[in-house]
């Protein structure tokens, strides 16, 4: 994790695969190869992703039950 001057936070892939399979995430947005989240915490972070593609690969059906339980 890394702080950036937009008080967001930097984090590697692996770190919002696990915020999102552990219901941390409570927004998220997805820009080209960027994921812009907020945690449930209020801490916003900034994740390159390989694509979209892959996020979903690596954790799709709990995106898909978080949204669907509107959660996430």
């Amino acid at each position: 994790m890394v702080s950036t001057g937009d008080n967001a936070v930097t984090y590697k892939f692996s770190d919002l695969v696990g915020a999102i399979k552990s219901e941390n995430i409570k927004e998220l947005e997805v820009v080209e190869n960027t994921a812009l989240a907020t945690l449930k915490n209020g801490t916003k972070i900034e994740v390159d992703i390989p694509s979209y593609n892959a996020l979903f690969e690596a954790c799709g059906e709990e995106m898909t039950a978080q949204i669907e339980s509107k959660t996430l």
